[in-house]
This record gives C-alpha cells, sequence and structure tokens, in this order.
C-alpha cells in the first residue's frame, strides 16, 4: 500500500519533465502534452496507461452571439475539425458522433452520422449563411496552460482561416472560465469544455448542458435555450419507463446533432505516466476518481 501521497501543483510542461528525470515524480497528471508523455516514456521508468470513460469533450458553440448564432456557420465550424488529428495525435480520446458518450449504451443512437473533416462542405455552409460574402470574426476560448488545448486551438484558427474566419484566441484561467460563462454577451464563440456524468444516467448529460434552467455556466455554454429540447429532457426524467427513455433520448441526441450547438471532438481517454512501481490504476467509467490511492500498491523494494 502507498503510505504517503504528495501532489506537485503545476501546469508548466517543463518542470513535469524536470521532476520526473530528477526522480521525484512518480506519476503525472491526465493533461500532459503529447510530447511531455513521450519524453517520460523515453526515460525508461515510465509506463503510459490509458482507459476511455465517458467523459465527453466538446467545442461548445455560443448560439445567440455572432457569428455561431447562425446554425450554417455552427455546421461549418464542425466541418472544419480535423477530429482524426485532434484524437490521434494531440489529445488520444474516442470517437463521439453526438452529445451522448457511447458508454451510455442501452442510450445510445447507434445511427447517429460519422463526424467528418470537409473543408469544401464548410464554405458550402458559409455560403448558406447570413455572413456570406465577408471576414468573419470569431473568438476561440481555451482553458489557460492546457497546451493540448492550446494546440487544439491554433489548429482550428489555421483550418478557419483558410475558409474565410478571422480568429481570435482568448485563453483564461478557469475561474475566468466559469465567470464569462454567466453571461451571453460575454461567452466566447467557442469553448473547449470537458463534461462527464455527475450520476450514471444520461439525465446527467443532457439536464446541466441542454436544458434552458442550466444557462449560464460551463457547462452549458452553448446558451442553446430550447423548448423542445427542454420537453425532451423534462418527459425522459420524469418517467420511470426506461424502454421509453432510451426512445426519448435517442431522438434527443438526434435533435441535438441536427441543431448543432456543439463540436462533439471526443470521448476522453484518462492517460497517465506511472513509474513501473507503481500500479493499481484501474478508471472507473462514470463518477471516477483516479486517484484513489487505496487500490494503487508500490511493488519495488
Amino acid at each position: 500500500p502507498i503510505d504517503e501521497v504528495r501532489f506537485i501543483i503545476t501546469n508548466d510542461e517543463a518542470t513535469v519533465k524536470s521532476l520526473a528525470a530528477s526522480g521525484e515524480l512518480t506519476m503525472s497528471s491526465q493533461y500532459q502534452s503529447p510530447d511531455t508523455y513521450k519524453a517520460l516514456q523515453e526515460m525508461g521508468r515510465f509506463n503510459i496507461v490509458s482507459q476511455d470513460t465517458t467523459i465527453a469533450f466538446y467545442l461548445k458553440l455560443n448560439t445567440k452571439v455572432p457569428p455561431t448564432d447562425d446554425i450554417h456557420i455552427r455546421r461549418a465550424i464542425a466541418l472544419a475539425t480535423d477530429y482524426k488529428t485532434i484524437r490521434d495525435v494531440i489529445y488520444p480520446g474516442g470517437e463521439m458522433r453526438g452529445p451522448l458518450p457511447s458508454g451510455f449504451s442501452d442510450f445510445y443512437a447507434t445511427d447517429l452520422p460519422e463526424q467528418k473533416y470537409d473543408l469544401e462542405a464548410a464554405k458550402a455552409e458559409i455560403a448558406q449563411s447570413k455572413y456570406a460574402g465577408q471576414e468573419i470574426p470569431i473568438t476561440l476560448g481555451w482553458v489557460a496552460g492546457t497546451k493540448f488545448e492550446e494546440e487544439i486551438s491554433l489548429l482550428m484558427q489555421s483550418n478557419l482561416e483558410q475558409i474565410g474566419f478571422k480568429v481570435t484566441q482568448q485563453s483564461d484561467p478557469w475561474n475566468r472560465v466559469t465567470e464569462v460563462a454567466s453571461k451571453v454577451e460575454t461567452t466566447p464563440a467557442v469553448n473547449q469544455i470537458f463534461f462527464g456524468p455527475t450520476y450514471p444516467s444520461p439525465d446527467s448529460m443532457f439536464y446541466a448542458q441542454y436544458h434552458s434552467k442550466s444557462a449560464g455556466t460551463w457547462m452549458s455554454m452553448e446558451w442553446l435555450e430550447d423548448k423542445d429540447i427542454d420537453k425532451m429532457i423534462d418527459d425522459a426524467r420524469s418517467s420511470v419507463d426506461v424502454k421509453k427513455q432510451a426512445e426519448i433520448y435517442k431522438q434527443l441526441q438526434h435533435k441535438i446533432v441536427d441543431a448543432q450547438p456543439d463540436v462533439f471532438l471526443l470521448t476522453q481517454r484518462v492517460q497517465h505516466a506511472m513509474d513501473k512501481c507503481l500500479t493499481g490504476f484501474n478508471a472507473v467509467p462514470m463518477q471516477s476518481f483516479d486517484y484513489d490511492f487505496t487500490r494503487y500498491s508500490w511493488t519495488c523494494k
């Protein structure tokens, strides 16, 4: 068993590498850049451990401010997203096709179309928007100090500027993100947000993110406020018939995908660099806390 745990709070990748090289680091956080994971693995002392979860990673699109108040612009942003590079290179994760992770297997809409990266199709969507024929200013928000979010935002900037957008990058510390999310006018047009279930029900994914009563939080930066979606969420959460719930949730996923309030990037694959002497890592799919060190053991003398 583990006798003592000491946390070091840092978001500096160079510091993480230095702590690893000195022998002080035993386990990394799950938010390192691909380069840092690679560097730690090459030191020979670390294994990279990972497991899929039901935590979703979204680009939340503010549906009430220009230019993401136009559905064709939201669809264009989705089509200008290089999912494969994000999922395979920048921040490895599982596929998402809509707002609900596939880990909710009984409630998951398996017939949702695959997300695609297609700049020509994105241009066609822009041509149908009210912003057609002009340079389109847009703000991309991300959490300061997270290297992978910066890389995703720069990739999005590169793609969007090829199709007529003028991008402003806005990185804020997390406390500021929660503050700007409280008002429509301060919420950026595009926001990188992780969200996972707080209890094992699809309701925990839909109510907090998409119901009008949840507007004004970091979880609901879409400002969707759609009465039909509200009713579907209310109907599902008020029913005790699981089959009826499943039917509603599957229809709800299609309705949200059609409205495109988000870009559905990936399901999080929890990943840590762990000293080869440390064992016991096991990510719980929902309500997980990976740092339950009562489950961990040190196997070296």
